[in-house]
């Protein structure tokens, strides 16, 4: 049986005071821990209820990372239990497997991905945000010059250079 639960990783004294949130995991009376990727301050975990206090200003955007993380993991345990394959290393794999970095496509153009969208709106039938979403772009594209506009363009300058009110 794997048993897993969250902790504030506070063993190491740590001189800004902030610790690591990790899944502290049991199996066969052996342990390991995976990090969230989350650290704060000890004050600020409620270790009873393994969530992060009301007191830290983004307790509702960490407690929901936290959650994602704790059941991407309950998720890829109970496969491997389900299968009689657990170790510690085939989690690690599994859920280095599961967790990629999202890839950045440079090569589409602010004018692409909006027609796109626009199309995929229309094909299920939600064409009021289509109209709304042309628009905005068609004002955007005739804004920039109306030439083909990359994300990269697409910053403070290019929308604070005076030019005739839309």
């Amino acid at each position: 049986m794997v048993y897993y639960k969250l902790i504030l990783n506070d063993k190491r004294f740590k001189e800004d005071q902030i610790y690591p949130i990790v899944i502290r995991i049991s199996y066969n009376r052996s342990n390991t821990t995976l990090t969230t990727g989350i650290r704060i301050k000890k004050d600020d975990w409620h270790s009873a209820l393994g969530q992060v206090r009301k007191t830290n200003p983004n307790f509702q955007a960490l407690n929901k990372a936290i959650i994602e993380f704790y059941l991407k993991v309950q998720k890829v345990v109970h496969l491997l239990q389900d299968s009689n394959e657990f170790s510690f290393d085939l989690l690690n794999k599994k859920l280095s497997e599961q967790i990629k970095p999202c890839k950045i496509n440079t090569s589409v153009s602010f004018n692409e991905f909006s027609q796109k969208l626009i199309q995929d709106q229309f094909a299920i039938n939600r064409s009021g945000n289509a109209i709304v979403y042309r628009t905005a772009s068609n004002r955007l594209i005739n804004y920039a010059g109306g030439k083909t506009i990359r994300f990269k363009d697409i910053d403070y300058l290019l929308l604070r250079v005076s030019r005739a009110p839309l």
